[in-house]
């Protein structure tokens, strides 16, 4: 049967548009071998991608251009996962010619044999992303910065509520010392059963104090972006605590209620001193929204909620308030930089904190009836 040459030219021709767009693209084409992941091709742009030549990668595994770090990770997850799946976009680094790593992306696709399901080869485009990826270092430094400058506000702020929280373990501290002193002073000795007795509550005051101070260094100290698996429930209660003198001084009660899960289930992974820095933030919004609460219809008590949930693979967590609401208007600028309704205020406080949770791949969205509450809910990724 003769061929229809129209047929023929057409595949001549998508031969040549597809060897063009190979030859030419700034990515990088390649196709490997299952099992050892041998290059069995590879376009020119391996060499403006990495320094090495089409000839020099031939044939060895692309384990041998991994990071060490990453091609253990790859053999244990991802790569399976391409056999399974079909198709998979990572990110990792690949070894240059010079010796050193650059960060690439890849998109892996799995090819099999249309009839017996035989894996034949994997087709894997990659591009250079090391900009990218010194951009978003530098965003995460950016905003460590910030939120730093944030903690160290919130801790002139929080001043001589925090001078009185350190002072209390001190005062009782000298009270037992000075009431041993006396005994010793009026009957010559202390009976070893009373001895005791002052000494391990002078010891539970002096680590009561040193735990304050441990916590107060944990917020000045400058750290690097560092993210551990968390339970918020326990960072809510943890954050509670160290606001209590603050929340007593305004007469204000926080409830934290946890629903439809296990407290042991909302764990988060994120970095600890930033999502903490979130919270107070939201916090002393409440607070300063009852100090200045004007309107008659808002209730007597000073409640702040905060509600803890799941939902799919987001845990939530909504600190909400009944201090009289928020306009519209000044909702639709809440978030944005400088944007502040305190006579004293910077306007930096929420936006750094919706930068931070956006960091973490999460949302923080506000939602208020503009006469009595107002309710700001913060969504992260479940950590598994």
């Amino acid at each position: 049967m003769a061929k229809n040459p129209e047929s023929a030219g057409s595949l001549e021709l998508d031969k040549e548009r597809y060897r063009f767009l190979v030859e030419h693209s700034g990515e990088l084409i390649s196709s490997h071998r299952p099992g050892d992941w041998a290059y069995t091709a590879a376009s020119p742009a391996i060499e403006s991608l990495s320094g090495f030549t089409q000839e020099e990668v031939m044939g060895r595994s692309a384990y041998d251009f991994f990071h060490p770090e990453d091609a253990e990770a790859m053999q244990k997850k991802l790569i399976p996962a391409i056999y399974r799946q079909g198709i998979r976009t990572f990110r990792y680094r690949h070894l240059m010619k010079n010796g050193e790593y650059q960060w690439v992306e890849s998109t892996h696709r799995s090819i099999r044999d249309n009839d017996t399901g035989e894996l034949k080869e994997i087709i894997s485009v990659t591009r250079d992303i090391t900009p990218q990826i010194e951009a978003e270092q530098a965003l995460r430094e950016q905003q460590a910065q910030l939120a730093h400058m944030s903690r160290l506000l919130s801790l002139g702020e929080m001043a001589s509520g925090l001078a009185h929280e350190i002072n209390q373990p001190l005062a009782t501290t000298l009270n037992y010392a000075n009431g041993a002193l006396r005994l010793l002073q009026r009957d010559g000795e202390i009976p070893r059963d009373k001895l005791q007795s002052v000494l391990e509550s002078i010891a539970k005051q002096a680590q009561r104090a040193a735990e304050i101070v441990k916590r107060l260094r944990g917020l000045v100290k400058k750290t690097s972006f560092q993210r551990a698996p968390i339970n918020l429930k326990e960072l809510c209660d943890d954050v509670i605590h160290f606001m209590q003198h603050e929340l007593f001084e305004n007469s204000i009660e926080v409830t934290v209620s946890v629903e439809n899960t296990d407290s042991s289930e909302l764990v988060v992974e994120a970095d600890r001193i930033q999502i903490e820095q979130v919270l107070v933030n939201l916090l002393k919004n409440a607070i300063e929204a009852y100090q200045s609460r004007q309107k008659p219809r808002a209730p007597l008590n000073k409640i702040i909620l905060l509600t803890l949930s799941i939902d799919q693979d987001y845990l939530l967590l909504t600190v909400k308030d009944f201090a009289g609401g928020i306009t519209e208007d000044i909702q639709s600028t809440l978030f944005e930089p400088y944007a502040t309704s305190k006579a004293d205020g910077l306007g930096m406080g929420l936006s750094i904190s919706r930068s931070i949770i956006e960091t973490h791949g999460g949302q923080i969205n506000v939602d208020s009836d503009g006469e009595n509450t107002t309710e700001f809910t913060i969504k992260l990724p479940l950590h598994h």
